[in-house]
């Protein structure tokens, strides 16, 4: 597992949800006014499950899951960027994926470097490479659970 510093949150995000993007992937995204941005999406869930819970208790903030297939994954990005989800404290503040029922993302407090971690499958190696291309500033080892 490792601790991830994001630089460009929304070309960082694209890479780790094409990473992970699979028939048995899901993507969680809890935040202020989201219900108009994702309330279109298919098979959308809006109660948290036991590997994709919700990150805040209080105040109670809007809270999805959707099925992360490829094709979703760009209906996503398009949405994140259109409407800047990802640079306003209104949009989304915790993003979580999970992968063969095994939570492999989190990103927490608007991606935090102190509360964004991956796992399931990323090695070093991707990680530079998202370092080089100017995508996440640093990544550390950890062992948090």
């Amino acid at each position: 597992m490792y601790m991830i510093d994001i630089k460009d949150k929304v070309n960082a995000l694209k890479e780790i949800m094409d990473f992970y993007s699979s028939e048995d992937s899901y993507i969680s995204f809890e935040g202020y006014e989201l219900v108009d941005n994702f309330n279109h999406f298919d098979n959308i869930v809006c109660e948290a499950t036991d590997i994709l819970p919700r990150q805040t208790s209080w105040p109670k903030l809007n809270f999805y899951i959707i099925p992360l297939t490829t094709e979703a994954s760009k209906k996503i990005l398009e949405l994140i960027k259109e409407k800047e989800l990802l640079h306003h404290q209104e949009g989304i503040i915790h993003i979580q994926i999970s992968k063969n029922g095994e939570r492999v993302f989190i990103g927490c407090d608007n991606l935090d470097p102190e509360c964004t971690w991956v796992s399931g499958g990323i090695t070093s190696d991707y990680l530079d490479s998202l370092k080089q291309h100017g995508k996440i500033n640093s990544y550390v080892r950890s062992n948090k659970q």
